[in-house]
């Protein structure tokens, strides 16, 4: 499994992706996650953050994987950085922001 997940090259089918790829990423987030927001409580959120930076590569490593199972260049999740990313961090910084309102008022 060491090799599905942290090495970008070859060809994994969905099973493998899904059994050893994205299930073992999902537990490893959501465990740091709730590490994160037990060793630091009055953070505001700051453990559930920080929890999915270690799971970056591990996680482009899998889906370059697929990509290649699919005939496609890992090259192509260039565009993921870029429009995913955006969307998603602009949601959660309005709702970090309404958090943070409630805690002031």
């Amino acid at each position: 499994m060491v090799h599905v997940l942290l090495s970008p090259k070859g060809r994994i089918d969905r099973q493998v992706y899904w059994l050893q790829g994205i299930l073992p990423l999902t537990v490893l987030l959501i465990s740091f996650a709730a590490l994160g927001a037990w060793l630091v409580p009055n953070s505001m959120g700051l453990g559930i953050l920080l929890a999915p930076f270690p799971l970056i590569y591990p996680y482009f490593a899998v889906s370059a994987k697929r990509f290649h199972d699919l005939n496609l260049s890992s090259w192509w999740l260039i565009a993921f950085l870029e429009v995913w990313p955006e969307s998603h961090w602009q949601g959660f910084a309005q709702r970090q922001a309404n958090v943070l309102q409630s805690y002031m008022a």
